[in-house]
């Protein structure tokens, strides 16, 4: 064997260490690639940001990309508004109430392109937004209408439950809808004319006249029992007399 080829064996069986070298490498590492740092979704200012003294991470049901979005988002900010946190505190404390197919989503987001909670609201948003449940117009509360057989105060629960689901509702608007669907013409027409302030008014004064109706159907019992009992007392009093007559043309 010359030089030359002696050369080139070296070479190829210095190649055949490094390949499998390399493939035992490949069999020990794990067949996953896992991000083992957190938030890279944020600027460095953001993680940056101390924890304030006393914060408690606020007890929430965590997130997994099904449930209503919207929902879960105000229940985190309302909690997290009344601790008075920062912003960038929100951020960070955000992923953790995440898990399943909305904490991938989060792993997945580009490296540091959140600056605020904002822009994470609304990513969050945009990518569950199949999840997000459609709350109700005005056209919706409008079409609310008092059944024959439903009483006032029904009607008014009933009403305020689906009120609450109309989202960005004026007040003059819910007045209106009120108003369309109560059947009791006295209640309406003093709606109408009283000109409420405002929808505690409104109601108050339905419980007025909730209370009024139930005294004035209380005193109308009262009066039929009384005729009632009057007229039995009466038709007694004609059968004691008749035999008596009809002793006398005997």
């Amino acid at each position: 064997m010359t030089k030359v080829e002696q050369a080139l064996n070296d070479k190829v069986l210095e190649l055949q260490d490094q390949i499998q070298e390399v493939m035992r490498g490949k069999n020990l590492a794990p067949n996953h690639d896992f991000h083992f740092t957190t938030d890279l979704a944020f600027t460095d200012e953001i993680q940056a940001e101390p924890l304030p003294k006393g914060f408690k991470m606020p007890a929430i049901e965590q997130y997994a990309g099904t449930a209503d979005i919207e929902n879960h988002l105000e229940t985190f900010k309302s909690l997290m508004f009344f601790q008075g946190t920062l912003d960038a505190i929100m951020c960070r404390a955000f992923p953790s109430t995440l898990k399943e197919a909305a904490r991938q989503w989060f792993t997945r987001l580009r490296p540091r392109s959140l600056t605020n909670f904002v822009e994470l609201g609304r990513a969050f948003l945009a990518h569950f937004v199949s999840s997000r449940i459609h709350k109700k117009t005005t056209a919706n509360l409008l079409a609310i209408k008092q059944c024959p057989d439903e009483s006032t105060r029904d009607f008014l629960t009933r009403f305020n439950k689906e009120a609450l689901e109309v989202r960005n509702l004026v007040q003059i608007m819910k007045f209106q809808a009120l108003c369309s669907g109560i059947r009791d013409v006295e209640l309406k027409r003093s709606l109408i004319m009283d000109e409420l302030a405002d929808m505690y008014e409104i109601f108050s004064c339905c419980k007025k006249h909730i209370n009024l109706a139930k005294i004035l159907a209380a005193e109308q019992e009262k009066e039929g029992k009384l005729e009632k009992k009057g007229q039995e007392k009466k038709d007694a009093q004609v059968g004691e007399n008749g035999p008596k007559h009809g002793r006398e043309q005997k």
